[in-house]
Protein backbone atom coordinates (compact mmCIF):
# COMPACT_ATOMS: atom_id res chain seq x y z
CA UNK A 1 0.00 0.00 0.00
CA UNK A 2 1.37 2.98 -1.35
CA UNK A 3 1.51 6.12 1.43
CA UNK A 4 -0.64 8.55 0.27
CA UNK A 5 -1.28 12.18 1.30
CA UNK A 6 -4.42 10.89 2.85
CA UNK A 7 -2.77 8.40 4.73
CA UNK A 8 0.07 10.36 6.09
CA UNK A 9 -2.43 12.89 7.49
CA UNK A 10 -4.48 10.22 9.06
CA UNK A 11 -1.91 8.27 10.48
CA UNK A 12 -0.44 11.61 12.14
CA UNK A 13 -3.61 12.53 13.34
CA UNK A 14 -4.01 9.11 14.87
CA UNK A 15 -0.76 9.37 16.97
CA UNK A 16 -1.67 12.88 17.92
CA UNK A 17 -5.04 11.70 19.29
CA UNK A 18 -3.69 8.51 20.98
CA UNK A 19 -0.07 9.83 22.77
CA UNK A 20 -2.93 13.15 24.02
CA UNK A 21 -5.35 10.51 25.70
CA UNK A 22 -2.34 8.18 27.60
CA UNK A 23 -1.06 11.72 28.97
CA UNK A 24 -3.61 13.56 29.41
CA UNK A 25 -4.55 10.47 31.65
CA UNK A 26 -1.68 9.98 33.39
CA UNK A 27 -1.48 13.73 34.71
CA UNK A 28 -5.25 13.70 35.20
CA UNK A 29 -4.51 11.01 37.89
CA UNK A 30 -1.96 13.18 39.55
CA UNK A 31 -3.42 16.12 39.27
CA UNK A 32 -4.18 17.05 43.23
CA UNK A 33 -5.14 20.56 44.14
CA UNK A 34 -5.89 20.24 47.85
CA UNK A 35 -2.94 21.58 49.91
CA UNK A 36 -3.74 18.97 52.26
CA UNK A 37 -4.22 15.56 50.58
CA UNK A 38 -5.58 13.84 53.16
CA UNK A 39 -8.38 16.18 53.59
CA UNK A 40 -11.85 14.81 52.78
CA UNK A 41 -13.60 17.74 53.51
CA UNK A 42 -13.13 21.65 53.77
CA UNK A 43 -13.08 21.61 57.60
CA UNK A 44 -13.42 25.15 59.22
CA UNK A 45 -10.10 25.51 60.94
CA UNK A 46 -8.37 24.87 57.63
CA UNK A 47 -8.07 29.31 57.33
CA UNK A 48 -6.98 29.16 61.20
CA UNK A 49 -9.24 31.69 63.33
CA UNK A 50 -9.87 34.20 60.30
CA UNK A 51 -10.91 32.95 57.20
CA UNK A 52 -10.57 35.35 54.19
CA UNK A 53 -13.54 37.46 52.78
CA UNK A 54 -15.25 36.20 49.89
CA UNK A 55 -16.95 38.80 47.25
CA UNK A 56 -19.63 36.95 45.18
CA UNK A 57 -20.36 38.51 41.72
CA UNK A 58 -23.32 37.25 39.80
CA UNK A 59 -23.53 39.23 36.54
CA UNK A 60 -27.09 38.88 34.76
CA UNK A 61 -28.76 39.30 31.63
CA UNK A 62 -32.11 38.69 30.49
CA UNK A 63 -32.03 35.52 32.93
CA UNK A 64 -35.42 33.18 33.55
CA UNK A 65 -36.30 34.31 37.03
CA UNK A 66 -37.36 31.31 38.01
CA UNK A 67 -33.28 30.19 37.34
CA UNK A 68 -31.67 33.39 39.14
CA UNK A 69 -33.67 32.19 42.23
CA UNK A 70 -32.35 29.21 42.18
CA UNK A 71 -28.63 30.43 41.63
CA UNK A 72 -28.88 32.79 44.77
CA UNK A 73 -30.58 30.56 46.50
CA UNK A 74 -27.74 28.14 46.15
CA UNK A 75 -25.01 31.40 47.38
CA UNK A 76 -27.65 31.66 50.16
CA UNK A 77 -27.16 28.36 51.63
CA UNK A 78 -23.35 28.55 51.54
CA UNK A 79 -22.11 26.33 54.39
CA UNK A 80 -18.03 29.24 54.24
CA UNK A 81 -17.74 30.09 57.92
CA UNK A 82 -15.90 33.54 56.70
CA UNK A 83 -17.06 37.01 55.47
CA UNK A 84 -18.88 36.68 52.28
CA UNK A 85 -20.74 39.78 50.52
CA UNK A 86 -23.18 39.11 47.16
CA UNK A 87 -22.98 41.44 44.40
CA UNK A 88 -26.06 41.20 41.81
CA UNK A 89 -25.66 43.47 38.60
CA UNK A 90 -28.42 43.40 36.55
CA UNK A 91 -26.64 44.51 32.88
CA UNK A 92 -29.59 45.65 31.10
CA UNK A 93 -32.61 43.05 30.80
CA UNK A 94 -35.34 42.97 29.19
CA UNK A 95 -37.50 41.34 31.74
CA UNK A 96 -36.84 43.27 34.58
CA UNK A 97 -40.24 43.75 35.47
CA UNK A 98 -39.59 39.55 35.69
CA UNK A 99 -36.89 39.82 37.72
CA UNK A 100 -37.35 42.70 40.36
CA UNK A 101 -39.49 40.28 42.92
CA UNK A 102 -36.19 37.89 42.79
CA UNK A 103 -34.09 41.38 43.59
CA UNK A 104 -35.96 42.46 46.19
CA UNK A 105 -36.49 39.55 48.27
CA UNK A 106 -32.68 39.58 48.54
CA UNK A 107 -32.15 43.60 49.29
CA UNK A 108 -33.64 42.98 52.41
CA UNK A 109 -30.90 40.68 53.43
CA UNK A 110 -27.79 41.55 54.55
CA UNK A 111 -24.90 41.56 52.55
CA UNK A 112 -26.40 41.15 49.47
CA UNK A 113 -26.61 44.03 46.90
CA UNK A 114 -28.89 44.00 43.61
CA UNK A 115 -27.40 46.96 40.51
CA UNK A 116 -28.94 47.41 37.78
CA UNK A 117 -26.51 48.95 35.37
CA UNK A 118 -28.08 50.95 32.55
CA UNK A 119 -25.85 53.09 29.83
CA UNK A 120 -22.22 52.52 28.97
CA UNK A 121 -20.74 49.50 27.00
CA UNK A 122 -22.74 46.74 27.41
CA UNK A 123 -21.53 42.91 28.66
CA UNK A 124 -20.00 40.55 31.37
CA UNK A 125 -16.90 42.11 32.03
CA UNK A 126 -18.40 45.82 32.02
CA UNK A 127 -20.54 44.10 34.89
CA UNK A 128 -17.76 42.55 36.55
CA UNK A 129 -16.12 45.97 36.47
CA UNK A 130 -19.03 47.44 38.40
CA UNK A 131 -19.24 45.06 41.08
CA UNK A 132 -15.30 44.25 41.54
CA UNK A 133 -13.78 48.24 41.56
CA UNK A 134 -17.27 50.36 41.63
CA UNK A 135 -19.74 52.72 39.87
CA UNK A 136 -20.42 55.64 39.83
CA UNK A 137 -24.46 57.53 40.10
CA UNK A 138 -24.07 57.90 36.13
CA UNK A 139 -24.18 54.10 35.45
CA UNK A 140 -25.85 52.49 38.55
CA UNK A 141 -28.66 52.33 40.52
CA UNK A 142 -29.14 50.58 43.85
CA UNK A 143 -32.57 49.20 44.03
CA UNK A 144 -34.43 49.99 47.08
CA UNK A 145 -32.56 53.00 47.20
CA UNK A 146 -31.91 56.58 45.61
CA UNK A 147 -30.40 56.26 42.03
CA UNK A 148 -27.76 58.41 42.69
CA UNK A 149 -25.89 56.40 45.14
CA UNK A 150 -22.51 54.57 43.92
CA UNK A 151 -21.44 51.52 44.67
CA UNK A 152 -18.10 51.01 46.01
CA UNK A 153 -17.01 48.19 44.77
CA UNK A 154 -15.10 44.81 46.19
CA UNK A 155 -12.85 44.45 48.66
CA UNK A 156 -12.20 40.89 49.75
CA UNK A 157 -9.49 39.15 49.79
CA UNK A 158 -11.39 36.65 47.24
CA UNK A 159 -13.56 37.48 44.08
CA UNK A 160 -15.71 34.90 43.11
CA UNK A 161 -17.49 34.81 39.49
CA UNK A 162 -20.82 32.78 39.34
CA UNK A 163 -22.99 32.70 36.13
CA UNK A 164 -26.97 33.60 36.90
CA UNK A 165 -27.99 30.55 35.43
CA UNK A 166 -25.72 28.21 37.64
CA UNK A 167 -26.49 26.54 41.22
CA UNK A 168 -23.44 25.88 43.47
CA UNK A 169 -23.42 23.03 46.08
CA UNK A 170 -23.58 24.49 49.73
CA UNK A 171 -19.84 23.39 50.05
CA UNK A 172 -18.76 24.81 47.06
CA UNK A 173 -17.00 28.29 47.89
CA UNK A 174 -15.84 26.70 51.09
CA UNK A 175 -13.60 24.21 48.28
CA UNK A 176 -13.11 26.09 45.79
CA UNK A 177 -10.80 28.30 48.25
CA UNK A 178 -8.74 25.80 49.45
CA UNK A 179 -6.14 25.66 46.60
CA UNK A 180 -5.16 29.31 47.60
CA UNK A 181 -3.49 28.08 50.69
CA UNK A 182 -0.63 28.01 47.84
CA UNK A 183 -0.03 31.60 47.71
CA UNK A 184 1.25 31.34 43.90
CA UNK A 185 -2.38 30.02 43.01
CA UNK A 186 -3.93 33.53 41.48
CA UNK A 187 -7.24 31.25 40.16
CA UNK A 188 -9.44 28.31 40.77
CA UNK A 189 -11.86 26.81 38.53
CA UNK A 190 -14.72 24.47 40.31
CA UNK A 191 -16.25 21.55 38.77
CA UNK A 192 -18.93 22.83 36.17
CA UNK A 193 -21.85 19.81 35.47
CA UNK A 194 -25.19 20.50 33.26
CA UNK A 195 -28.26 21.47 35.29
CA UNK A 196 -31.03 20.56 32.57
CA UNK A 197 -29.06 17.70 31.36
CA UNK A 198 -32.42 15.21 31.88
CA UNK A 199 -34.19 18.02 29.07
CA UNK A 200 -33.28 16.36 25.99
CA UNK A 201 -30.30 14.00 24.06
CA UNK A 202 -28.69 16.97 23.50
CA UNK A 203 -28.47 18.25 27.08
CA UNK A 204 -27.11 14.95 28.08
CA UNK A 205 -24.58 15.05 25.36
CA UNK A 206 -23.45 18.29 26.56
CA UNK A 207 -23.27 16.87 30.44
CA UNK A 208 -21.28 14.43 29.11
CA UNK A 209 -18.31 16.30 27.56
CA UNK A 210 -18.23 18.48 30.12
CA UNK A 211 -17.47 15.51 32.69
CA UNK A 212 -14.72 15.17 30.02
CA UNK A 213 -13.65 18.43 29.52
CA UNK A 214 -13.13 19.45 33.52
CA UNK A 215 -12.20 15.70 34.85
CA UNK A 216 -9.77 15.28 31.96
CA UNK A 217 -8.59 18.29 30.09
CA UNK A 218 -8.84 20.49 32.94
CA UNK A 219 -7.57 18.01 35.80
CA UNK A 220 -4.90 17.51 33.19
CA UNK A 221 -3.69 21.17 33.27
CA UNK A 222 -4.17 21.38 36.77
CA UNK A 223 -1.50 19.23 37.60
CA UNK A 224 1.09 21.22 36.13
CA UNK A 225 -1.04 25.05 37.80
CA UNK A 226 -2.22 26.12 34.31
CA UNK A 227 -5.32 25.94 33.45
CA UNK A 228 -6.15 27.22 30.45
CA UNK A 229 -9.68 28.61 31.25
CA UNK A 230 -10.96 29.05 34.62
CA UNK A 231 -14.65 28.60 33.70
CA UNK A 232 -17.22 31.32 34.30
CA UNK A 233 -20.05 29.63 35.69
CA UNK A 234 -18.15 28.96 38.86
CA UNK A 235 -14.19 30.40 39.70
CA UNK A 236 -12.43 32.48 42.50
CA UNK A 237 -9.72 34.66 41.82
CA UNK A 238 -7.21 36.57 44.28
CA UNK A 239 -7.63 40.35 44.55
CA UNK A 240 -4.57 41.21 44.23
CA UNK A 241 -4.04 39.61 41.22
CA UNK A 242 -7.04 40.83 39.68
CA UNK A 243 -5.71 44.07 40.35
CA UNK A 244 -2.44 44.08 38.29
CA UNK A 245 -4.68 42.54 34.98
CA UNK A 246 -7.66 44.23 35.11
CA UNK A 247 -6.58 47.41 33.26
CA UNK A 248 -5.56 45.13 30.36
CA UNK A 249 -8.68 42.67 30.99
CA UNK A 250 -11.15 45.99 30.35
CA UNK A 251 -8.83 46.94 26.97
CA UNK A 252 -7.91 43.86 25.51
CA UNK A 253 -8.08 44.20 21.62
CA UNK A 254 -7.81 41.48 18.69
CA UNK A 255 -6.88 42.77 15.90
CA UNK A 256 -7.76 46.89 17.01
CA UNK A 257 -11.35 45.16 17.41
CA UNK A 258 -12.21 45.73 21.23
CA UNK A 259 -12.43 41.79 22.66
CA UNK A 260 -16.28 41.58 23.47
CA UNK A 261 -16.28 37.73 24.60
CA UNK A 262 -14.34 35.57 25.57
CA UNK A 263 -14.01 36.88 29.31
CA UNK A 264 -13.05 33.86 31.42
CA UNK A 265 -10.15 32.30 29.15
CA UNK A 266 -9.04 35.91 28.41
CA UNK A 267 -8.97 36.79 32.80
CA UNK A 268 -7.07 33.58 33.47
CA UNK A 269 -4.70 33.94 30.57
CA UNK A 270 -3.71 37.64 31.55
CA UNK A 271 -3.18 35.56 35.66
CA UNK A 272 -0.86 33.46 33.48
CA UNK A 273 0.84 35.58 31.68
CA UNK A 274 1.98 37.35 35.27
CA UNK A 275 3.47 33.96 35.95
CA UNK A 276 0.49 33.08 38.77
CA UNK A 277 -1.07 29.68 39.05
CA UNK A 278 -4.39 28.69 37.98
CA UNK A 279 -5.95 25.23 39.37
CA UNK A 280 -9.27 22.98 38.71
CA UNK A 281 -10.97 22.07 42.06
CA UNK A 282 -12.82 18.93 41.78
CA UNK A 283 -14.31 19.26 45.04
CA UNK A 284 -15.89 22.08 43.96
CA UNK A 285 -18.91 21.49 42.77
CA UNK A 286 -21.65 23.67 40.57
CA UNK A 287 -24.24 22.72 37.79
CA UNK A 288 -25.12 25.48 34.73
CA UNK A 289 -27.70 25.47 32.17
CA UNK A 290 -26.78 23.91 28.40
CA UNK A 291 -28.62 25.30 25.21
CA UNK A 292 -31.68 23.19 25.13
CA UNK A 293 -32.07 23.72 21.24
CA UNK A 294 -28.94 22.32 18.49
CA UNK A 295 -29.41 26.41 17.03
CA UNK A 296 -28.42 27.52 20.51
CA UNK A 297 -25.31 25.36 21.02
CA UNK A 298 -23.76 25.53 17.56
CA UNK A 299 -23.90 29.11 18.39
CA UNK A 300 -22.54 29.17 21.53
CA UNK A 301 -19.94 26.77 20.22
CA UNK A 302 -19.13 29.72 16.95
CA UNK A 303 -18.24 31.92 20.03
CA UNK A 304 -16.31 29.58 22.37
CA UNK A 305 -14.30 28.57 19.24
CA UNK A 306 -13.56 32.16 18.43
CA UNK A 307 -12.35 33.22 21.96
CA UNK A 308 -10.34 29.78 21.84
CA UNK A 309 -8.11 30.90 18.95
CA UNK A 310 -8.50 34.76 19.12
CA UNK A 311 -6.06 33.38 22.45
CA UNK A 312 -3.50 31.44 21.10
CA UNK A 313 -0.95 33.54 20.77
CA UNK A 314 -1.30 35.01 23.75
CA UNK A 315 -1.67 31.39 25.51
CA UNK A 316 1.79 30.71 23.48
CA UNK A 317 3.63 33.38 25.08
CA UNK A 318 2.81 31.84 28.54
CA UNK A 319 3.65 28.55 27.50
CA UNK A 320 6.93 29.37 25.81
CA UNK A 321 8.31 32.51 27.92
CA UNK A 322 11.61 32.92 30.52
CA UNK A 323 12.54 30.74 32.58
CA UNK A 324 9.53 30.12 34.80
CA UNK A 325 8.44 27.68 32.25
CA UNK A 326 8.95 24.47 33.75
CA UNK A 327 5.85 21.91 33.07
CA UNK A 328 7.78 19.99 30.14
CA UNK A 329 6.26 19.84 26.61
CA UNK A 330 2.85 18.33 27.97
CA UNK A 331 0.91 21.87 27.89
CA UNK A 332 2.02 23.01 24.52
CA UNK A 333 1.44 19.45 23.05
CA UNK A 334 -1.72 19.19 24.70
CA UNK A 335 -2.90 22.31 23.10
CA UNK A 336 -1.68 21.04 19.24
CA UNK A 337 -3.67 18.14 20.14
CA UNK A 338 -6.88 19.94 20.94
CA UNK A 339 -6.28 22.02 17.84
CA UNK A 340 -4.14 19.87 14.94
CA UNK A 341 -6.54 16.89 14.83
CA UNK A 342 -9.85 18.15 13.23
CA UNK A 343 -7.38 20.62 11.17
CA UNK A 344 -5.73 17.49 10.16
CA UNK A 345 -8.73 15.64 9.36
CA UNK A 346 -10.33 18.13 6.69
CA UNK A 347 -7.14 17.97 5.05
CA UNK A 348 -6.92 14.59 4.22
CA UNK A 349 -10.97 14.73 3.60
CA UNK A 350 -9.86 17.26 0.91
CA UNK A 351 -7.32 15.19 -0.41
CA UNK A 352 -9.65 12.32 -0.79
CA UNK A 353 -10.97 14.36 -3.51
CA UNK A 354 -8.66 13.91 -6.95
CA UNK A 355 -9.33 9.59 -5.99
CA UNK A 356 -13.23 10.70 -6.14
CA UNK A 357 -12.81 12.67 -9.38
CA UNK A 358 -10.58 10.68 -11.29
CA UNK A 359 -12.02 7.27 -10.02
CA UNK A 360 -8.73 5.59 -8.66
CA UNK A 361 -10.72 2.97 -7.09
CA UNK A 362 -7.82 1.05 -5.05
CA UNK A 363 -6.48 4.13 -3.90
CA UNK A 364 -10.35 5.44 -3.00
CA UNK A 365 -10.34 2.76 -1.29
CA UNK A 366 -7.17 2.25 0.58
CA UNK A 367 -8.34 6.26 1.70
CA UNK A 368 -11.65 5.43 2.91
CA UNK A 369 -10.64 2.42 5.18
CA UNK A 370 -7.87 4.61 6.94
CA UNK A 371 -10.40 7.14 7.38
CA UNK A 372 -12.54 4.26 9.28
CA UNK A 373 -9.55 3.55 10.60
CA UNK A 374 -8.92 6.63 12.01
CA UNK A 375 -12.46 7.22 13.15
CA UNK A 376 -12.36 3.74 15.24
CA UNK A 377 -8.64 4.81 16.85
CA UNK A 378 -10.43 8.55 17.63
CA UNK A 379 -13.51 7.04 19.26
CA UNK A 380 -11.75 3.98 20.94
CA UNK A 381 -9.80 7.09 22.65
CA UNK A 382 -12.87 8.58 23.88
CA UNK A 383 -14.69 5.29 24.69
CA UNK A 384 -11.94 4.30 27.70
CA UNK A 385 -11.66 8.01 28.97
CA UNK A 386 -15.54 8.24 29.37
CA UNK A 387 -16.51 4.46 29.48
CA UNK A 388 -19.48 5.68 27.69
CA UNK A 389 -19.84 4.30 24.49
CA UNK A 390 -23.13 5.80 23.23
CA UNK A 391 -22.07 9.10 24.04
CA UNK A 392 -18.47 8.50 22.06
CA UNK A 393 -20.83 7.49 19.02
CA UNK A 394 -23.23 10.18 19.00
CA UNK A 395 -21.22 13.18 20.15
CA UNK A 396 -18.22 11.86 16.91
CA UNK A 397 -21.11 11.93 14.77
CA UNK A 398 -22.11 15.39 15.92
CA UNK A 399 -18.29 16.69 15.89
CA UNK A 400 -17.69 15.13 12.46
CA UNK A 401 -20.96 16.47 10.94
CA UNK A 402 -22.04 20.21 12.72
CA UNK A 403 -18.84 21.09 15.29
CA UNK A 404 -16.21 20.31 12.83
CA UNK A 405 -17.65 22.97 10.31
CA UNK A 406 -18.58 25.07 13.15
CA UNK A 407 -14.61 25.45 14.66
CA UNK A 408 -13.81 25.84 10.44
CA UNK A 409 -16.32 29.16 10.58
CA UNK A 410 -14.78 30.22 13.73
CA UNK A 411 -11.46 30.45 12.37
CA UNK A 412 -12.65 32.12 9.50
CA UNK A 413 -14.51 34.70 11.49
CA UNK A 414 -12.15 35.54 14.05
CA UNK A 415 -12.55 39.55 13.27
CA UNK A 416 -16.43 39.08 13.86
CA UNK A 417 -17.37 40.58 17.48
CA UNK A 418 -20.83 39.41 17.49
CA UNK A 419 -21.96 37.90 20.72
CA UNK A 420 -24.05 35.39 19.20
CA UNK A 421 -25.84 33.86 22.50
CA UNK A 422 -28.19 35.54 24.77
CA UNK A 423 -30.10 37.90 22.48
CA UNK A 424 -33.68 37.23 24.06
CA UNK A 425 -35.18 37.23 27.34
CA UNK A 426 -35.07 34.57 29.52
CA UNK A 427 -31.99 33.33 27.46
CA UNK A 428 -32.03 29.61 26.36
CA UNK A 429 -34.32 28.25 28.80
CA UNK A 430 -37.47 29.55 28.15
CA UNK A 431 -41.18 28.52 29.48
CA UNK A 432 -40.55 25.25 27.81
CA UNK A 433 -41.78 23.29 31.97
CA UNK A 434 -39.50 20.61 30.40
CA UNK A 435 -36.54 22.54 30.34
CA UNK A 436 -37.42 24.23 33.82
CA UNK A 437 -38.84 20.75 35.24
CA UNK A 438 -34.76 19.47 34.38
CA UNK A 439 -33.43 22.11 36.25
CA UNK A 440 -35.01 21.61 39.59
CA UNK A 441 -34.20 17.77 38.97
CA UNK A 442 -30.41 18.91 38.58
CA UNK A 443 -30.45 21.09 41.56
CA UNK A 444 -32.10 18.42 44.08
CA UNK A 445 -29.43 16.12 42.60
CA UNK A 446 -26.49 18.86 43.75
CA UNK A 447 -27.93 19.90 47.22
CA UNK A 448 -28.78 15.84 48.65
CA UNK A 449 -26.66 14.16 50.63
Amino acid sequence: MALTPTLSLLGFTVSIVLLHTTLQERFRNLNRPVADEGLEHPLPHIWGERPPSVDVVVPTYNEHPDVLAECLASLARQDYKGPMRFLVVDDGSANLDELLPVYKSYLERPDWTVLLRRGGPPGKRHAQQAAICGAGPRTMARLGVTSGTSWEGSNAEFVMTVDSDTVVAPDGISWILTPFLDDEVAAVTGDVGILNRTTNRLTKLIADRYELLFGHERAAQSYFGKVFCCAGPFSAYRRRHLDEIWDDYMRRRFLRARCTFGDDIQLTNLMLEKGHRSIYQQQAKALTIAPTTLRAYLRQQWRWNRSSYRQFRWILRVLFRERRYQAGPYLPFDLAARVAPPLLLVAALAAIVPSLVTLETQRLVEDLLALAGTAVAWLSAVALQTRKVGFTLLYGLMFITLLLPVRLWALCTLRDSQWGTRTSAGGDVNDDERAIDAVRRGLAELVSP
